[in-house]
């Protein structure tokens, strides 16, 4: 885990931890606790340096397992998603890190109560895929899964992947019709308007043409658009769009400052397109082919689309098979690892 040396990986990793929350509380506060949290790393960062930030994750991360946890149980059992909490758990993010940085040996006693809080959590999200897509506006959903990397002896299980095993999964499996891999990312953006840090997905070219969905505007990500110096095209989503360019039909063609790099805009999505249980501004192209990536890199995920008659019971098999022939084939990155369907 990054402690914070760089702002837009903590952001990343951050959200993926407020993914503990419901959906709809996200909605509502995530973008308001991604800025309180980021607030919190620069300033303890800056006092107390490596270990200041560690403990700012530390007490991040204590507090939304303290809260998340009660909040998905309570919706398991009504059905309802809870009351806004906003107020409180701001307060609590605070305090929390304030408490941890001034007492560091509670802190490391509280992190075998938070391993605990993560596996009890793990344990309440085990569901189905077809749960998973369901409720998502994609071609024929029931046919999609998500296909995660696991370790059982490094007790890792249904982690990040390595987008260079999924490639080799994608070209050798016959369960699986289509593969695609992303990644959330934040980027800084300036010109024409206010500068704001912008919520971005990295993604394979094929990812919209995989979910069935394709731009209102413009165009999809060509096959070639992947790679460094390939990468530099956008596809906004609808609210991006409304916020940023009060839906102007001429915003396909226009150029975004995106951390410096010029990229242009060849698409805008349907107002009813929703990307999994993110909440992206705006989604561009992988900026290293996943075949030329590194092995050991495991900070991605991947849907995929089985092929007519295969289930997610025989993709799993299968791949499973696959991951055991990497291993042979790349021992010094591959031991170990196994996949979850």
């Amino acid at each position: 885990m990054t402690w914070g040396l760089d702002e837009s990986v903590a952001i990343r990793r951050y959200r993926r931890l407020l993914r503990l929350y419901p959906r709809e509380f996200r909605e509502i506060n995530g973008v308001e606790m991604e800025a309180a949290f980021l607030a919190l790393l620069r300033r303890d960062g800056h006092r107390r340096g490596l270990w200041g930030r560690a403990s700012c994750w530390l007490g991040a991360a204590w507090d939304v397992v303290r809260t998340a946890v009660p909040m998905r149980i309570k919706r398991m059992r009504t059905g309802r998603g809870g009351d806004s909490m906003m107020g409180t758990i701001l307060t609590d993010v605070r305090f929390a890190v304030r408490s941890w940085a001034r007492r560091p040996l509670f802190a490391l006693t509280a992190i075998t109560t938070l391993a605990l809080g993560i596996g009890f959590t793990a344990a309440v999200f085990t569901i189905t895929n077809g749960m998973l897509f369901a409720p998502f506006p994609y071609e024929d959903p029931d046919e999609l899964v998500v296909i995660l990397d696991a370790n059982p002896e490094l007790g890792w299980d249904d982690t990040d992947i390595s987008p260079a095993n999924a490639w080799d999964w994608r070209e050798r499996s016959r369960t699986l019709e289509d593969l695609a891999v992303h990644y959330e990312d934040a980027l800084n953006l300036v010109g024409d308007g206010p500068p704001e840090l912008v919520n971005a997905v990295r993604v394979t070219p094929n990812m919209l043409h995989l979910l069935g969905r394709s731009p209102l505007l413009g165009r999809d990500f060509a096959p070639d658009e992947v790679g460094e110096g390939n990468d530099r095209v956008v596809i906004l989503t609808d609210g991006f769009w409304n916020r940023r360019f009060g839906r102007d039909l001429e915003t396909v063609g226009r150029t975004l400052l995106l951390d410096g790099i010029a990229h242009t805009v060849i698409g805008v999505l349907p107002e009813d397109f929703v990307f999994l249980d993110e909440r992206p501004d705006l989604f561009l192209p992988l900026p290293v082919n996943p075949q030329e990536a590194e092995r050991d890199g495991h900070y991605a995920m991947a849907v995929a689309r089985l092929s007519d008659g295969s289930t997610a019971a025989d993709a799993e098999q299968e791949l499973t098979r696959i991951a055991a022939q990497l291993e042979v084939e790349y021992p010094e990155t591959n031991e170990g690892w196994t996949v979850d369907v």
